[in-house]
């Protein structure tokens, strides 16, 4: 456990406590998890085996991000997330947000399955069944609150990217028009207004003309910030799984 603590004289963050000597060992984990606030570069780093925390003196949201160390999960999470613009897996240890593998458990639960059973991939087996089982752990609030949520058809401003499985089709209307739309979401991210108030950018595309070519459009959305619980069907945009009359509006 390596602990940081904010110095007020030299302006900047000291170890005060440490078990873990040198960040390098971390490389021996199959992974390691990491929270980085919004606030400054320090960050909370958990790895398999292994914790380093920052306390940050003025504490804010923080993102969740897995740094990949093992050369079988990347190469498995490369064949699953080939399709999903918004992961990028080309380094040789990428790092990944968390929330962006809610959605890709299925397929990695289906590859380790579909894996030969020999001494080759045997190793590869044990680490993708210690990184589901982190994974299944950590998602279990998440899937449980979904699973009450979505009974009613409702939502939380904070479980909203659980909804949005990229390359999902959403709906949505027309500015102006008020016309039906559906897109194809690619990837979202929390923002402020000049107010202040946070909002959820939605980032969508489709296929589109100029009258001379055809090609992919990229568009977006917000949805404002709201408390509670509400109907997804109310929201500016959603998966188009959820509309009351989805196979209508897919005609």
């Amino acid at each position: 456990l390596t602990v940081y603590s904010w110095d007020e004289k030299s302006g900047q963050y000291k170890i005060v406590n440490s078990t873990v000597s040198k960040l390098d060992k971390l490389n021996a984990f199959l992974f390691v998890v990491r929270e980085r606030t919004s606030y400054s570069s320090p960050f909370q780093r958990r790895a398999f085996g292994s914790t380093i925390r920052d306390i940050d003196k003025y504490p804010q949201e923080k993102t969740a991000y897995i740094d990949i160390k093992s050369t079988w999960i990347r190469d498995i999470l490369r064949e699953v997330c080939r399709d999903i613009s918004s992961i990028s897996l080309a380094d040789n240890k990428p790092s990944v947000e968390m929330k962006a593998l809610f959605h890709v458990r299925e397929d990695l639960h289906r590859q380790r399955d579909l894996l030969p059973h020999d001494a080759e991939h045997d190793t590869a087996r044990k680490h993708l069944n210690v990184f589901l089982s982190y994974l299944d752990t950590a998602f279990k609030p998440a899937d449980d609150s979904l699973s009450m949520l979505l009974a009613e058809r409702k939502i939380t401003y904070d479980l909203l990217w659980v909804i949005f499985k990229p390359n999902v089709e959403v709906y949505t209307t027309c500015k102006g028009t008020n016309a039906s739309r559906c897109l194809f979401f690619t990837q979202m991210e929390q923002m402020k207004d000049m107010s202040g108030s946070k909002f959820m950018h939605i980032q969508t595309r489709y296929l589109g003309s100029d009258g001379k070519t055809l090609g992919e459009v990229t568009s977006s959305s917000s949805i404002p910030i709201f408390s509670g619980e509400t109907a997804i069907e109310l929201l500016t945009v959603y998966p188009i799984q959820y509309h009351p009359e989805k196979d209508i509006i897919r005609k």
